[in-house]
This record gives C-alpha cells, sequence and structure tokens, in this order.
C-alpha cells in the first residue's frame, strides 16, 4: 500500500510561510527516474572503504563502535554511489531552504533526516566548537606516526583498521576519520581531511556529540564551494545523506521499497537506482 504524501509548508527564521511543499521526514513524493542527462559526480565521498571496514571488525571493536553512537553502520547495506543520481541530489539541493528541489516541491534536509538516515545522536556538542588537545599529544603522534609522511586516505584507514582486532584509541581515530571523510566532509584532493583529530582526541566520550548538526553544516559548506558543470571541482559533503533521503522520500515509478530507521540498515544500491 502507498504512503500518502505529507505536504509542509516552508518556514523562514521570521516564522513566514514561503508557500512552497515540502516532504517531510515521514512524506513521500511521486516522481519519474532522474534523467540521463545528468553528468556523473566527482566525489571522494564512496563509502565503499567503510563498508568494508564494518565487516571485518572483531567483537570488541564492533562493541567499542556501538558505545560510540554509531551502532547502525554495522548493519550498512550500501557500499557505491551512482554517480549521475549523485550529481543529481547534489544540484537540486538548495542552502536557502536546506532541501532538494523535486517536481512536486522539497525535500527537507534536517537534522531529523539525519538521524533518520543514520541513526546518529541529534542532540549534545556542537562538533566545532570541541577543544583540541595539545599538538604535542602523545596519541596524536602516534596516530601521524601510522601515516608516514602524510598518507591520509580512506584505503590506508581501511588497512590500519583491519590490522588488528584490537579496540584501542587508535582504531577509535581510525574509524571516526574514515566515516567523518566517508559521510560528513573531506578534501577536494586526494588527500583525506584530519584537520579534527585534535578535537577528537580530546573529547573523551565522542557519543556526547551532536552528528547530525555537525553533518548538515557540512553539507551546507560543501554545497557552496561546489561548482557545478566543473569535472574537476569534486563536491566533498554528505553526497550519500542527500541520495538516501531522495530514496527514502521520493516512490520511483518503477521501484517499490520499505521505509525502514536507520534508513542506512536497508538502503541498499538497488534502491538508488531507480
Amino acid at each position: 500500500m502507498k504512503r500518502k504524501r505529507v505536504d509542509k509548508s516552508v518556514i523562514d527564521k521570521k516564522g513566514k510561510v514561503k508557500g512552497k511543499k515540502v516532504i517531510g521526514a515521514e512524506g513521500t513524493c511521486k516522481e519519474g527516474k532522474v534523467g540521463t542527462e545528468f553528468q556523473r559526480l566527482s566525489t571522494h565521498m564512496s563509502p565503499n572503504s567503510l563498508y568494508l571496514a564494518m565487516k571485518s571488525l572483531s567483537k570488541s571493536q564492533r562493541e567499542m563502535v556501538r558505545d560510540m553512537g554509531f551502532g547502525s553502520f554495522l548493519g550498512m547495506k550500501i557500499d557505491t554511489l551512482p554517480g549521475k543520481l549523485a550529481y543529481f541530489v547534489v544540484d537540486s539541493f538548495t542552502t536557502g531552504s536546506c532541501s532538494i528541489r523535486v517536481r512536486s516541491g522539497e525535500v527537507a534536509i534536517t537534522n531529523e533526516t539525519v538521524q533518520a538516515m543514520f541513526g546518529l545522536s541529534n542532540k549534545g556538542l556542537d562538533f566545532n566548537t570541541l577543544d583540541e588537545c595539545d599538538k604535542n599529544d602523545p596519541l596524536l603522534e602516534a596516530w601521524k606516526g601510522q601515516y608516514g609522511k602524510g598518507n591520509y586516505y580512506n584505503g590506508n584507514y581501511l588497512k590500519n583498521i583491519r590490522k588488528t582486532n584490537i579496540a584501542d584509541e587508535l582504531f577509535k581515530l581510525n574509524f571516526l576519520t574514515l566515516f567523518i571523510n566517508t559521510f560528513a566532509e573531506t578534501e577536494t584532493m586526494g588527500s583525506c581531511r584530519i584537520n579534527f583529530i585534535e578535537k577528537l582526541i580530546q573529547c573523551k566520550d565522542v557519543s556526547r556529540i551532536n552528528w547530525c548538526d555537525y553533518i548538515v553544516d557540512c553539507l551546507g559548506k560543501s554545497k557552496n564551494k561546489w561548482r557545478p558543470n566543473d569535472k574537476n571541482c569534486y563536491f566533498t559533503g554528505p553526497v550519500a545523506l542527500l541520495m538516501m533521503a531522495y530514496a527514502d522520500r521520493v516512490i520511483c515509478e518503477d521501484v517499490n521499497f520499505c521505509r525502514h530507521r536507520p534508513f542506512i540498515t536497508k538502503m541498499i544500491r538497488n534502491t538508488l537506482e531507480c
């Protein structure tokens, strides 16, 4: 049975109704296939490395992932992102209303959207204002020592995660760095972003971080830096979030799938190829 669409008005910061229809977190929107006129998105945000890492964890490592608040990713089903659909959702996303424009309205992207898609914490500490550890912190030096002269790549994080069955602080940092560079933000070129490591070391309980707020913030900043139709401009934000929200709220004509929470545990590539 198809669910009825739930339309909501967009309300700006002053409380005024803008008049556009929004497909809310529990709404659906009838859309056809994504047109083939869209090019493939240039991005380094493939979920493949994290997907493979989750398959190789020991019991103690899986328990640490749960304790950090990322238990839903242990059951993640998605390992690739269709390039043309990725381009479509990024190109259709507007920072003004923080939503994906579709023919019948807009798909809102909020903190609650991230929580529904990823099962992450939507309360707690502001990631951007976390304190940082000292530059000569022994753990910071040990973590950087794993990667030689700047070999900060998702593939290397995956290798180090697979090297050991121990759930220690190095595993914690490797997992979080891989997660952030897969589902939050990364660099435009090949090397991954690591400018948050000092914060993660200083924060003793990362489950207290509001990850939903952080990811939405990354989305807006990355879209503002992205240049459409420029294949050399890589999108550095959470493209998986946009694609999952689109698939969750838009019923394609030739696909019939059930909606689950968190969606990351049920989302598969076939769902995206509508």
